[in-house]
């Protein structure tokens, strides 16, 4: 009977069961008895997972049938006691509460996602403008201030563009550049 009342349950916890990470912290001398557990443990959930919904009705007429006058009244106490036992079940008094708090959460959820869609196609259409830029080092001055029209070419900080080369001696130096073959020799 328990099993029948927890076979969902039981499905469900080894379905959920991370046998690959467990395998990893079992010591070697101890795998054949894990894998033999886990096959076991499998084997038992897909059994319990292949049990119906509603165990079969007793024929109780079948068995009175089958025994003789006097023996048939345990069969009629065995049926009085079955269908004495109730299993009780404590009633759902948060069902409604869980079903509102869901949809309250799935609608905040659904405008955070149409909220997010539209952030996202505003930064798709601003990053298609740099995307299809040409390469910066070869726009001119002017097409720079065309496509970047937040630039203000007055304001604009030309020293950052023209860098100061470094000053250096006029004179000239009296370097003598060798020749290749001086260099490296020639072959022999």
């Amino acid at each position: 009977v328990i099993l029948l009342l927890n076979r969902y349950t039981m499905a469900r916890a080894v379905s959920k069961v991370n046998w690959s990470r467990l395998a990893d912290l079992v010591p070697a001398e101890q795998k054949t008895s894990f894998i033999a557990f886990r096959m076991k443990t499998e084997g038992i959930a897909t059994k319990a997972a292949s049990l119906p919904d509603k165990p079969r009705d007793i024929d109780w007429d079948g068995y009175k049938s089958k025994l003789s006058r006097e023996k048939q009244a345990v069969v009629d106490e065995m049926k009085k006691a079955m269908m004495g036992v109730k299993v009780s079940r404590p009633q759902n008094t948060l069902g409604g509460q869980i079903e509102s708090l869901k949809s309250t959460y799935v609608s905040e959820l659904q405008k955070e996602k149409a909220q997010r869609e539209i952030r996202l196609g505003q930064l798709k259409k601003k990053s298609a403008r740099y995307t299809s830029l040409a390469d910066p080092h070869l726009m001119d001055i002017r097409t720079i201030f065309e496509v970047f029209p937040e630039l203000d070419p007055e304001q604009f900080d030309w020293d950052k563009v023209k860098p100061e080369l470094p000053e250096h001696d006029t004179e000239e130096l009296d370097i003598e550049i060798p020749k290749l073959g001086e260099l490296f020799g020639k072959k022999k």
